[in-house]
């Protein structure tokens, strides 16, 4: 099951979480010295403690991978945050893909089957 945003593609397996960062924001972030490194990340389902959608009121939200020792950036800002090696941001409209991706992970992460979720696909 994948999810494709602003910030990327989560690619999620039976035991792990795959953050890879491609897509559109990060040519542009390439182009702009603004030196922010593109680390693609995999983090193991038995060690995540939480999954937040961070949703700020101006700005895209992103989905936030939180495990211990992580390097969160929680208070640093949103761009520090949006960007940190254990988050995503999200679609600008429709945000889906990633709802449908959460829930089955958290299933996952409780030893449960994906769940048939009441959210619509397009």
């Amino acid at each position: 099951m994948e999810a494709h945003g602003w910030g990327g593609l989560i690619a999620l397996y039976p035991d792990r979480i795959d953050i890879r960062r491609v897509g559109f924001l990060h040519v542009v972030m390439d182009l702009l010295p603004l030196h922010i490194p593109r680390v693609d990340s995999s983090i193991f389902l038995d060690t995540i403690t939480a999954i937040e959608v961070v949703r700020p009121l101006t700005m895209v939200e992103f989905v936030r991978f939180s495990y211990a020792g992580d390097p969160s950036e929680h208070g640093a800002g949103y761009w520090a945050a949006a960007f940190s090696d254990n988050a995503v941001m999200m679609n600008l409209l429709d945000n889906r893909e990633f709802y449908r991706l959460i829930e089955a992970a958290n299933a996952l992460r409780r030893g449960q089957p994906i769940p048939q979720t009441q959210i619509p696909m397009p």
